[in-house]
């Protein structure tokens, strides 16, 4: 069993038909007519829940409020048949913000400095690193 925090921080489970902290405000804000930010994705999404494991759901849809995923769903629930669905067909769909690249001068640092902001990363990794580039002898030792 797997779990994701939503941006209420209410834990939610894959296959639970949990949709917000505050299902009812959600109902409400829908009914009175206000604008919420809803998107809804459909597509092959997949996503890992822990370092060892790997969730798909192909042909599924994805319900993302305010801008953090409230669940995946087989189907478009009720409560959001009235939203527009951006259809990607087969494609894949990762629901995370993942630096899924690296550069060839940033290899060697690869894995380093992930938990910091990208000017942080920036300035106190990849630019000494690149710097060290001067020297062209240093770049064929690194990349062979």
């Amino acid at each position: 069993h797997y779990a994701y925090r939503s941006k209420n921080n209410v834990t939610v489970r894959h296959g639970e038909s949990h949709i917000c902290a505050d299902r009812k405000q959600l109902q409400n804000s829908i009914s009175m007519g206000e604008k919420m930010s809803i998107n809804i994705l459909h597509g092959d999404i997949v996503y890992a829940p822990s370092a060892d494991e790997l969730a798909i759901h192909e042909n599924s849809y994805i319900v993302v409020k305010e801008g953090c995923v409230e669940g995946i769903y087989p189907e478009v629930p009720e409560q959001y048949k009235g939203v527009p669905v951006t259809d990607y067909g087969r494609k894949m769909i990762i629901p995370a913000f993942s630096d899924l690249h690296v550069h060839a001068s940033q290899y060697v640092q690869r894995g380093i400095g992930m938990d910091c902001l990208l000017s942080d990363w920036l300035n106190n990794y990849t630019f000494p690193q690149e710097s060290r580039f001067k020297d062209m002898r240093r770049i064929v030792t690194m990349h062979l």
